[in-house]
């Protein structure tokens, strides 16, 4: 098994495309294949004379015992990119094998130049490629050296800053930056030069950051910029690239965003505190019916603040029928949007329903569909018992005017009767005739039943009656009333008239041929002619008048 496995071995070590060889720890060779003698063009016997150190470059972790006097030096076991020593490409492979009984080192060398041209022209194929973008592309592409040095910047850096590459590449960052914003990409920087990984500088940051440049103009543009590291093979930081983009245009347009926003926040803020000082209460909704809110008078007069209000709707907050009735009204005024206008009533903090006149309408949002509904109301208690009192005035006054226009009837009725009366004393008629019409007409005027005119008889002591009407024929002739004794006699005498009012109980004007006339009390006025008192015209009440018209003189 052992000899079959050495014949594997030494097949493979001979015919190995690789050039390999055995070594022992100092490095000596001791054994190589036909490849190793062709790729340092040198013979098997002079090969077995050299070490490894004679063949390769090698990197300052593996010494040359030779120099360094160690005898039992230790290869580092490992692939190395190396170079041979005439400069060609190599990559080796060293491991510990057991060999023939000993303890030797197994190297393995490959020539790579081919696959170094190929990576070498892929790269510049790649960096033709990354120029060719930073070469076109509108971004600003620059490249620097750890101490922030230039070394290399796109074209377009010119019709950004108005500098051609060369021109910035010898600017100076103050020349290129603000004040402000060369602070911050110092602080930025430096703070990433003081982090170190295995004693390199560790350059891993990206985050764009805002600045501010100059221009050739001495105008100054708004960037953003990309800072990143570039690293060599061995992840090592080697440079910085950055990437700037100019921002102008979206800083001014945030900046015009913004005093955009703060006017919103100023007309808000004044809208707010014009609804607030509007001493009518008003509301606002969403297109759904949603409270979207409302001002201090509304919340003084129902009692709710806009927060409480907010989000609910008409049937959470009110009384059943204010609610059907504000759903339907809002509904079509959101189907119909124009202004409405209606009285209807609510119910305030205290619980008391009051009327009102609703004032309502829709908004608008950018699109120009409706958004919602904004409205007001006014109280109109007051209004309405302004117009109940209005009301019970002008009833007041119908009746007065009622009332009046009876006493011009009357007026004109007693009118009437005087010129009847009048004209009753200047016709040709009997005196007997014309005082009964006189009386008659006198009696109709004063709305009573009964009425006499007495006269002085010759005598003059003694009245009579000489006209009358609604009494019986035996009070007219047994009627004679002396002068100062009845109340025609008094009236007579005193000139003053009279008004008795209890005529069966007063014996002073008692009458024995008006005892069964059933007279309750009357009125007596002196008549007088020339400046003399001629008699008197008395208008007595009957207990039959007084039942009819339930009024006593």
């Amino acid at each position: 098994m052992k000899k079959k496995s050495e014949t594997v071995f030494q097949s493979w070590f001979k015919n190995n495309p690789d050039a390999v060889f055995t070594m022992d720890n100092q490095g000596l060779l001791i054994e190589a294949n036909d490849q190793a003698v062709r790729q340092f063009n040198i013979s098997q016997k002079q090969l077995t004379q050299l070490s490894v150190f004679d063949l390769f470059i090698w990197p300052e972790i593996v010494a040359d015992p030779k120099k360094t006097g160690e005898k039992n030096h230790l290869f580092l076991e490992g692939i190395y990119q190396i170079r041979k020593k005439d400069n060609q490409p190599v990559e080796i492979n060293i491991s510990h094998v057991v060999y023939e009984g000993q303890n030797v080192m197994l190297c393995l060398s490959r020539d790579i130049t081919e696959r170094k041209r190929q990576a070498e022209e892929a790269l510049r194929e790649s960096e033709e490629r990354y120029r060719l973008i930073a070469e076109y592309t509108a971004d600003v592409i620059a490249m620097l050296d750890l101490n922030r040095n230039f070394t290399y910047v796109s074209p377009s850096v010119e019709k950004l800053r108005g500098y051609t590459a060369e021109e910035t590449m010898a600017q100076s960052w103050d020349k290129i930056f603000t004040p402000a914003s060369l602070d911050r990409i110092n602080q930025l920087i430096a703070g990433q030069m003081t982090a170190t990984v295995n004693g390199e500088v560790n350059l891993s940051f990206v985050e764009p950051i805002q600045l501010e440049e100059y221009c050739k103009d001495g105008s100054t543009i708004w960037v953003e910029i990309v800072v990143s590291a570039i690293r060599d093979s061995a992840l090592r930081p080697t440079g910085i690239v950055t990437v700037t983009r100019d921002i102008t245009k979206r800083k001014q347009a945030q900046e015009e965003m913004q005093k955009t926003h703060e006017e919103l926040k100023r007309i808000l803020r004044f809208t707010e505190a014009l609804l607030s000082a509007i001493p009518t209460p008003v509301f606002y909704k969403d297109k759904k019916g949603r409270y979207l809110g409302c001002n201090r008078a509304f919340s003084e007069f129902m009692g709710v603040t806009s927060d409480q209000i907010k989000g609910k709707t008409v049937y959470e907050l009110w009384p059943e029928e204010h609610a059907k009735e504000y759903q339907i009204r809002d509904m079509d005024l959101m189907k119909k949007p124009e202004r409405q206008i209606y009285e209807f009533k609510v119910k305030d903090k205290n619980g008391i329903e009051r009327p009102v006149i609703y004032s309502k309408d829709v908004f608008y949002d950018e699109n120009d569909n409706v958004e919602g509904i904004v409205g007001s109301f006014m109280d109109i208690t007051d209004r309405k018992l302004a117009e109940e009192a209005i009301h019970q005035a002008n009833s007041r006054m119908e009746q007065q005017i009622e009332k009046r226009t009876a006493e011009l009837k009357r007026a004109n009725e007693q009118l009437s009767a005087l010129y009847k009366v009048g004209q009753a004393i200047s016709s040709p008629l009997h005196l007997k005739k014309a005082l009964d019409l006189i009386v008659r007409n006198t009696v109709k005027l004063l709305n009573s039943d009964t009425g006499v005119i007495l006269l002085i008889d010759n005598t003059g002591e003694v009245l009579t009656i000489q006209g009358a009407y609604g009494l019986s024929e035996k009070v007219i002739k047994g009627t004679r009333d002396r002068i100062g004794e009845s109340i025609a006699g008094r009236v007579v005498r005193t000139g003053q008239p009279i008004i008795a009012n209890d005529l069966p109980n007063d014996g002073r004007f008692y009458n024995p041929a008006a005892e069964n006339e059933g007279l309750l009390a009357c009125a007596s006025v002196p008549l007088i002619a020339g400046g003399k008192i001629i008699g008197t015209l008395d208008i007595p009440v009957s207990y039959t008048h007084l039942r009819a018209h339930e009024t006593v003189l």
